[in-house]
């Protein structure tokens, strides 16, 4: 999916669910659904140049820009999160693995700009980093 323009669902901006394996999200903009901007829950997908900004309107702290569930071996790379409901990013699982998340912006999001519950994300695409929040994110 490129360049496209999603805004004002009742649900989820864009689900990458099982099936969706290799996907690509680049350049579009997604704001002002009632949850997660992307929904991630497939493998070896690339997230990137995207705008994702006030997702998760339902209100509750529940929802965010990006989310990862189960989601293996995908690339996050310079999105712009901005005022989601929850996380800019949230990878919100152990049963993410091997994630990389880079070069990402994220700012005004209600509850932090990252959460990183996954196993061996890779901050940067380099092994041994393990703050996300001070070594990825530019907060804007």
């Amino acid at each position: 999916m490129h360049h496209c323009y999603i805004s004002g669902h009742n649900s989820y901006g864009i689900v990458l669910g099982s099936g969706s394996d290799d996907s690509k999200v680049i350049g579009c903009t997604i704001i002002s659904n009632t949850h997660d901007g992307i929904y991630v829950g497939a493998v070896d997908c690339l997230i990137q140049l995207n705008r994702v900004d006030s997702n998760g309107t339902a209100g509750g702290d529940l929802y965010s820009g990006i989310k990862l569930v189960s989601a293996d071996r995908c690339l996050i790379q310079n999105n712009h999160c901005r005022g989601n409901d929850k996380y800019g990013i949230d990878i919100s699982n152990s049963g993410c693995n091997d994630d990389i998340v880079t070069g990402n912006h994220c700012s005004l999001n209600s509850v932090s700009q990252i959460n990183d519950s996954g196993t061996n994300t890779l901050p940067n695409g380099a092994v041994g980093t393990t703050n996300l929040a001070l070594d990825d994110l530019n907060y804007v």
